[in-house]
C-alpha cells in the first residue's frame, strides 16, 4: 500500500501451518512433536485444579499443563464430552507427557460420562505407567499407607506425589 507522491510500502508474504491433525491422545503422545496439533477425537474431561487439566478418551489419558495465563478458559465439569479440537503442543515434565493449549478448547457437548476409575494394582502400574496409567484416574483396592506420600500393596511400595490433595 501507497500514498499518492510517496513509495509503496514493503510487502512480505506470509504462510501460517496449520496444526497437524492427530487422530487422539495416543496419537498425539506417540507423535512427540512440539510443532502445534489438533486431536481430532472428543475427549472427556477428568479434573482441574488450577492449570492442571487432565482428560481422557478411548486410546489413553493426559494433562494438559496451561499456563499461568490461562489458555483454555472454557469451564467444564467431571465426565463433560470436549468436541475434537483440543490444540496444543507436545512437551514432558519430569517424564510425563503434557500438552499445552494454544487455544481455548471447545464448549462440552451431549451428555456427560461417567467417569471410572480404571482399576490397577502397584505392580499394574509400575510396570505399565506410560503406556497404560500415565495421567489416568486409577482405583487401588487394599493399600496401606506407611506414610503420607507412601503406601504398600501385597508387598509392592510405591510413593506418590499428591499434588492436589485428592487421595482418599
Amino acid at each position: 500500500a501507497w500514498k499518492a507522491n510517496r513509495p509503496p510500502s514493503f510487502t512480505a508474504p506470509a504462510t501460517i501451518p496449520s496444526p497437524a491433525q492427530v487422530a487422539n491422545i495416543a496419537a498425539f503422545k506417540a507423535a512427540a512433536s512440539n510443532d502445534p496439533q489438533q486431536i481430532m477425537s472428543d475427549v472427556t474431561f477428568v479434573f482441574r485444579s488450577g492449570r492442571y487439566m487432565f482428560v481422557e478418551d478411548n486410546t489413553a489419558a493426559m494433562l494438559i499443563y496451561d499456563n499461568s495465563t490461562p489458555v483454555i478458559t472454557t469451564t467444564y465439569n467431571e465426565g463433560d464430552v470436549i468436541e475434537a479440537g483440543i490444540f496444543g503442543r507436545y512437551t514432558t515434565y519430569q517424564g510425563m507427557v503434557e500438552m499445552v493449549p494454544t487455544h481455548n478448547a471447545n464448549e462440552a457437548t451431549g451428555t456427560p460420562v461417567t467417569v471410572t476409575p480404571a482399576n490397577a494394582t502397584v505392580t499394574d502400574i509400575k510396570a505399565q505407567y506410560t503406556d497404560v496409567y500415565e495421567s489416568k484416574l486409577v482405583h487401588l483396592n487394599d493399600v496401606e499407607f506407611i506414610n503420607a506420600t507412601t503406601f504398600v500393596q501385597n508387598g509392592d511400595t510405591m510413593a506418590i506425589f499428591n499434588r492436589f490433595n485428592t487421595v482418599t
